[in-house]
């Protein structure tokens, strides 16, 4: 079916008498009587929403909604995104509840998706919209005779992409150079999930300053980089079991590693079905494997090289819900050598509506670090310290934010007016 066509024919183009008056008034009525709808979305075009869908009214807040959009994605084998959108009826239509799917590919551009998108959201909001006075003023324009025919995908269901970034940058006393790039294949069918991926940057940064007692011209370089090479083999087993073996090569300067060689197979259960992973998971993952590593320098155990088999345990638990979202992670690893060697790594994402106009978000990570094998032997420099040339050693690392943000006013927000709007990087005058 094609796009939905809601034409209102009430004559807005007659003389201003009695009865076009009238008619104005019948349209005053029937939009009177038109859905208010909450689109609850983070990363959508609402703008354009409002203006290609104007037959509904939008409101701020889910309690003035007569219809809760609430749009979710996630990313698919093909490089592109699947959005779910679930339809939730509230008030007049309450118990009322559908789900509607939209797949992009990797090839579409951001008007195509947010086309589509507007497609899929108009047929989601027709059984509601019929059910108002609207229906009256609405045609549909279908094409029946739609040949449809299997596709021959010629790549196999492989998606490649690369990617290079350099960054020039300078100034009087200090200049900067910044070369990243990557490679990457993937493979997602509902059997098997193949991922292999590469990257590596190189940061290069010259400062050059005075000396107050000697007068001298002192120049300072920094040096960082990396490259990395991984890979993942996830054969599906049932609607909440997988096994994976995960593999890594990787160098940094930063964390003193020359050359580091990682081998992980894992079983993974996910208490949820994984088709509803859009909404809600709770995964729980065990790993355990072997590394292998080469120092650039002495480490403070006195190894410029070692072998080590390191075991994980991984708990997700994920929820998208009318009244917000939730996400906590906790990850505790530890090497089987020397279990007092270990890491727990705990992650939080709370936002809620806890009323009308008020949302509260919260995100906090806590780490307590008993793992840092690699650190380099020694006392570092200043110039390695401030300017994060080396890692240093630590017990714990914590990072914690928190909002809350709060609207009132008219509940209907229909009009889009973008005079005077700087779009750069999302700021406005």
């Amino acid at each position: 079916m094609r796009r939905l066509i809601c034409v209102f024919l009430l004559g807005f183009l007659l003389p201003p008498t009695a009865g076009a008056y009238q008619q104005a008034d019948t349209l005053q009525t029937v939009m009177q009587s038109a859905p208010n709808v909450f689109i609850d979305c983070d990363r959508c075009d609402v703008d354009y929403i409002r203006t290609e869908i104007n037959y509904v009214n939008y409101v701020w807040d889910r309690k003035n909604a007569d219809i809760h959009v609430l749009i979710t994605r996630n990313r698919t084998g093909g490089g592109g995104l699947e959005y779910n959108l679930t339809f939730i009826g509230l008030r007049r239509f309450s118990g009322s509840s559908d789900t509607l799917r939209f797949n992009t590919d990797q090839t579409m551009t951001d008007d195509e998706i947010r086309e589509g998108l507007v497609e899929t959201l108009e047929a989601g909001l027709l059984p509601y919209v019929v059910r108002t006075p609207i229906r009256d003023h609405i045609t549909l324009d279908v094409f029946a005779d739609i040949q449809t025919e299997e596709v021959q995908d010629r790549w196999n269901y492989w998606v490649f992409e690369f990617e290079v970034q350099g960054d020039l940058r300078g100034e009087e006393s200090r200049t900067g150079l910044d070369i990243f790039g990557g490679v990457s294949a993937e493979r997602v069918t509902p059997e098997l999930k193949l991922d292999f991926r590469s990257d590596g940057s190189y940061d290069k940064q010259t400062f050059t300053y005075t000396d107050d007692e000697t007068e001298e011209e002192i120049t300072t370089e920094s040096l960082r980089k990396f490259w990395d090479v991984s890979g993942e083999i996830v054969p599906s087993l049932t609607q909440h079991w997988s096994v994976a073996t995960f593999f890594r090569l990787n160098s940094s300067t930063y964390r003193n590693i020359e050359r580091a060689y990682e081998i992980f197979p894992g079983i993974e259960y996910n208490i949820f079905p994984y088709s509803e992973v859009t909404r809600r998971e709770f995964r729980l993952q065990y790993r355990i494997g072997y590394l292998y590593h080469d120092y650039y320098s002495e480490t403070i155990y006195g190894k410029m090289s070692e072998g080590l088999v390191r075991n994980s345990f991984l708990g997700v638990l994920t929820f998208t819900q009318p009244w917000g979202e939730a996400q906590a992670t906790l990850e505790a690893s530890a090497f089987l050598n020397d279990f007092s060697k270990n890491r727990v790594e705990l992650d939080a994402d709370l936002e809620i509506r806890l009323f009308k106009g008020l949302s509260l978000d919260i995100n906090g990570s806590y780490s307590f670090i008993n793992d840092q094998i690699y650190l380099e032997k020694g006392d570092l420099t200043p110039e390695q310290v401030l300017l994060r040339q080396r890692q240093l050693a630590t017990s714990y690392e914590y990072d914690l934010r928190l909002g809350f943000s709060y609207a009132f006013g008219s509940i209907y927000n229909n009009v889009v007016n973008p005079r005077f709007e700087d779009r750069r990087f999302g700021r406005r005058r």
